[in-house]
């Protein structure tokens, strides 16, 4: 496996002439997740385009986890799922984060190439690994309320990051930013001394607030994955703000 790395200085986006670099002729399989987690990239169209002909002329499959798709936080929306853009990609979606059903446990591969699909059925039944009637009753109820719970969704996710997007304002010696573009997660930098690792386990013990330091991300230890798709994303920001004020006074 060959990392395709992102960086801070191009606002996460994951630059398409490195990744020209890095096939090699045994190259299968390229595997991306947009809306991008940790960091809530986001490409548009022009770029997903680039992907796919880059793709298809080294006769290479995308793999793209669509997870966060459903949540667009700025007005130019969303660009088409990557399995709309080619018909050799494999995307995969679920229930868990933009519907907020992780309780399901019903998810989905989507693809315009049958013989993935027919891959996909025949392990699916080796694996014996079927969804119980009633997940599916309400995964597909669920998903007959899409355009209600996503709208509700995309509310309160805006509502969060414009809470977020203040606290980091007030800290601006302690974080810096690229604003996400989709999904429900945010990815800054953090200034202080200490790690991130460090300064997650400190904040878990201290105030009860969980975030993942960017070393669970195989990068460095200077950015920290802040999550706001919760209904007790305030409660969860007051405390983290009580212990950023106690963390001054040492």
């Amino acid at each position: 496996m060959t990392l395709w790395p992102a960086s801070e200085r191009d606002a996460w986006q994951p630059q398409l002439e490195h990744l020209r670099r890095l096939l090699r002729p045994t190259t299968r399989l390229i595997v991306v997740n947009f809306p991008h987690s940790p960091t809530g990239f986001v490409p548009d169209q022009d770029y997903l385009e680039q992907l796919s002909s880059l793709a298809d002329d080294a006769n290479v499959t995308v793999v793209c986890d669509e997870i966060y798709r459903g949540l667009p936080l700025t007005d130019d929306g969303e660009p088409p799922s990557l399995a709309d853009l080619s018909r050799r990609a494999v995307v995969w979606n679920g229930m868990s984060k933009v519907y907020g059903l992780p309780g399901l446990r019903v998810g989905w591969v989507a693809t315009r190439d049958e013989e993935v699909l027919v891959n996909v059925k025949r392990l699916h039944m080796h694996f014996n690994s079927f969804v119980g009637a009633p997940s599916e009753f309400l995964a597909t109820l669920a998903l007959r309320q899409k355009e209600h719970i996503l709208g509700r969704n995309l509310t309160l996710a805006k509502d969060n990051l414009a809470q977020l997007q203040r606290f980091l304002g007030q800290h601006t010696d302690l974080f810096s930013v690229h604003d996400p573009r989709g999904g429900v997660v945010i990815f800054p930098r953090w200034l202080g001394d200490e790690s991130t690792t460090v300064l997650s386990e400190r904040l878990l013990r201290e105030a009860g607030v969980l975030l993942a330091p960017s070393a669970y991300f195989a990068t460095d230890e200077r950015h920290v994955r802040i999550g706001f798709g919760t209904s007790t994303f305030s409660a969860s920001l007051a405390a983290f703000e009580a212990y950023l004020e106690s963390w001054r006074d040492r």
